[in-house]
């Protein structure tokens, strides 16, 4: 995509579609950061988007280092036909464009959206604030501390306290996931019950991760009036282990409220890739592993002209590779989690293999097929090879000279766009459709043409993790592995209460630590490493921000993670 694009997009930020008198009319602006690991990813309503100052930030820097951001939007795809064949599309792209989707659910008692300026909002959640409460209810069966707003104003069934936190009322029906403690299905975090991640077929009580982010969608509050009639649910999230420290993890909860029988649906995963520099990236494809991989065509990554005269900051001469992947498909209509059936590579601007304009291209691309109604066909840029039909555009390895890659095609250099979608599955009425996508990372990876082995390395830790529930169900960062101490057993905090205008010291740190202070409601205010270990060693804290300013009194908590160990400590200022 073009600068000029850029900054026509920009200009049209928020730009409010016309919407049906059944909903409320809203601006949405919410924004939130998925920043628990080495990734700082900007969550929107309804996609990621990369501004001057955030985005996909990967790696995360330390205070005062400049960002790189690897991913300029993301959005997702659903397109199906009803009873009578008729194609039914919602999609997202860039914030400003094509939006189907705007916030809240679709109420069952009304069958219409909830009101979209209400829900305009995410709600995030600490896994280090769950251990905290589980740990104060398990002493006794009483909660006795304070609770984190970020937990009393879940948006999990019945919650009483959710009113006074949010400002408005929750519907009667099932939202949010959590963990219910009494088996009420009413969400209260006095009687011990607590956010989870909802994934199917993993143990509920610990099953949550160390930092989630929770909004919803739907796609009935826009014109045209042929929409899908579906809530989407989705629960962003990260984990602070060695292992998954570059990977972010989306699960979509996908319902058919409203839309009546929908037959061939397909679910795609829009990404427009900045990997750093936006003018110099490639796509490929590893059908095997449903995942997309986003590499550069050169083999430094500059600095490039951004929109308005900024620049996009390029990872210079440590290039890395970005895959998206399909960790867990939808069920097919024969109960089998589908993978990935197609990923297709298109050009912004007009063209047979440019951007899609109408819910049949759209559509297309998610089963493989152009613009114009032809498919996808294997070498060159898949547009008319003469040879044959495919779904998997560049899927085999850049090293691979013979095979067919972006490398090997010899493609010209500008913005990538791309499409990974699944499917062809049925939803009736009233079912739904958990999908999840895995964001994969590796830094400082050979170019160009690089091997794909060490991203596809990393995804198979990352799909093996999930397959497992992240470790038996065992997902919160800080608890102990099984037979083995925890070397972070004996840190302590000298001394505990104390002044707020004193010092603090953390002291038996193993090395490698990385301490992270937050405030209860899990927002990250201070975060100090310790590289070289010496027996003994201490570190002192100030009680200042990371922008130098003196903390108040009151509760607080520090994170502190050394390999896949991670311990949490009150601290209280007085």
């Amino acid at each position: 995509m073009s600068a000029n694009n850029y900054y026509l997009l920009y200009l049209s930020f928020f730009l409010l579609l016309s919407q049906s008198a059944k909903s409320q009319i809203c601006n949405p602006s919410s924004q939130e950061q998925l920043d628990v690991n080495e990734v700082d990813a900007r969550l929107l309503n309804n996609g990621v988007w990369r501004d001057q100052f955030k985005g996909y930030v990967v790696p995360r820097p330390d205070p005062g280092e400049d960002s790189v951001s690897a991913i300029l939007a993301g959005g997702i795809w659903i397109g199906g036909m009803d009873d009578a064949g008729n194609l039914k599309m919602s999609r997202q792209t860039y914030y400003s464009q094509e939006s189907s989707y705007w916030p809240g659910p679709i109420e069952n008692s009304s069958g219409l959206a909830g009101d979209c300026s209400f829900w305009d909002k995410h709600f995030k959640v600490y896994g280090a604030e769950i251990d905290l409460l589980r740990a104060d209810f398990a002493d006794n069966g009483v909660i006795d501390d304070i609770i984190p707003n970020s937990l009393l104003g879940w948006p999990g069934r019945g919650n009483s306290h959710f009113a006074s936190i949010n400002g408005f009322s929750l519907p009667d029906q099932d939202l949010a996931p959590f963990y219910d403690q009494d088996n009420d299905n009413i969400y209260d975090p006095e009687s011990g019950d607590y956010p989870i991640l909802g994934l199917e077929g993993c143990n509920l009580e610990m099953q949550y991760a160390d930092q989630m982010v929770w909004y919803i969608l739907n796609d009935i509050s826009t014109l045209p009036l042929d929409s899908l009639g579906l809530e989407v649910q989705v629960m962003a999230y990260a984990f602070t282990r060695s292992d998954l420290e570059y990977s972010t993890f989306y699960t979509y909860d996908v319902i058919n409220k409203v839309g009546g029988n929908l037959n061939q649906v397909y679910f795609g995963q829009f990404v427009d890739p900045e990997l750093g520099c936006w003018e110099n990236d490639y796509v490929g494809c590893d059908p095997g592993r449903s995942m997309t991989v986003v590499y550069n065509a050169e083999a430094t990554d500059p600095d490039c002209q951004y929109f308005s005269g900024s620049v996009s900051l390029g990872y210079g001469n440590e290039v890395p590779l970005i895959g998206f992947d399909f960790l867990k498909g939808p069920t097919d209509d024969q109960g089998n989690n589908l993978p990935m059936t197609a990923s297709i590579t298109y050009l912004p601007g007009g063209g047979p293999s440019g951007f899609p304009s109408t819910d049949a291209e759209f559509y297309g691309y998610m089963t493989g097929t152009w613009r114009d109604g032809s498919p996808v066909e294997y070498g060159g840029n898949g547009y008319q090879q003469g040879t044959y039909p495919t779904t998997f555009m560049y899927p085999d390895d850049p090293t691979d000279a013979v095979g067919w890659s972006e490398c090997s095609a010899g493609n010209n250099l500008t913005g990538r766009t791309f499409v990974m979608s699944t499917g062809p599955f049925s939803m009736p009425q009233g079912t739904h459709k958990e999908i999840t996508v895995g964001v994969v990372f590796v830094p400082d990876v050979p170019h160009p043409c690089p091997s794909f082995s060490l991203i596809q390395q990393a995804d198979d830790i990352v799909q093996a993790q999930f397959d497992d529930c992240f470790g038996s169900g065992i997902l919160s960062g800080n608890k102990d592995q099984l037979g083995q101490v925890n070397p972070l057993d004996k840190i302590q905090l000298v001394p505990n209460p104390v002044s707020y205008d004193g010092v603090i010291q953390i002291t038996n740190l193993p090395s490698n630590s990385i301490v992270d202070f937050c405030t209860l409601e899990g927002r990250p205010i201070h975060r100090m490493k310790n590289e070289v270990y010496t027996e003994g060693e201490t570190l002192v804290w100030d009680l200042k921000t990371d922008l130098g300013r003196p903390i108040a009194s009151g509760l607080y908590f520090l994170r502190v993670r050394s390999g896949d160990y991670e311990r949490v400590l009150k601290l209280s200022v007085f």
